[in-house]
């Protein structure tokens, strides 16, 4: 299940015109409609697994307590090649040692080789009542709960080259 989605996101970050418009508002018009030439320009991509993602290494992992985002860093060796985005699977464990979540992510980033680069992205934390145990603790009298992370490249995506 977890490679069909993984497949699915990647397949939506290469070809971000396929899946087309959508509005809510009424009467607005796309390019052909306005009279507009409209070019769908798909970059064609692959993806790269197992022993080759040993070159992307992730680092800085902040999320302060009542923080709506998470940070990390990815950074390629010198080896890597160039990557339009990157599938992490992080997994969030209490201070004893218990899974409290797991997610994969696919997070679009531009990392060419020997490169690093920072990452944000939407917090599993809805409600914001958690905080990495690394960083530094409430100061407020509404204390937060402290946690680890385990971060795992599981893929990423590569342009192809242009025929």
């Amino acid at each position: 299940m977890i490679r069909l989605l993984a497949i699915a996101i990647f397949l939506n970050l290469a070809f971000p015109g396929v899946m087309g418009q959508r509005t809510t508002r009424q009467h607005l018009k796309t390019d052909v409609q306005a009279g507009q030439a409209a070019s769908i320009s798909a970059v064609r991509a692959d993806t790269i697994k197992g022993e080759a993602l040993s070159c992307f290494t992730v680092t800085g992992y902040e999320k302060p307590l009542r923080s709506a985002r998470e940070t990390l860093l990815v950074h390629a060796a010198s080896e890597a090649p160039a990557i339009n985005a990157i599938l992490l699977r992080i997994e969030y464990i209490d201070m004893v040692g218990r899974q409290l979540h797991s997610r994969t992510l696919a997070v679009p980033t531009d990392v060419a080789a020997g490169q690093t680069r920072m990452l944000t992205f939407r917090s599993w934390d809805v409600n914001k009542v958690f905080y990495y145990h690394l960083n530094r603790p409430p100061r407020t009298s509404a204390q937060g709960t402290p946690y680890a992370v385990r971060v795992t490249v599981v893929g990423a995506l590569i342009p192809r080259e242009k025929n």
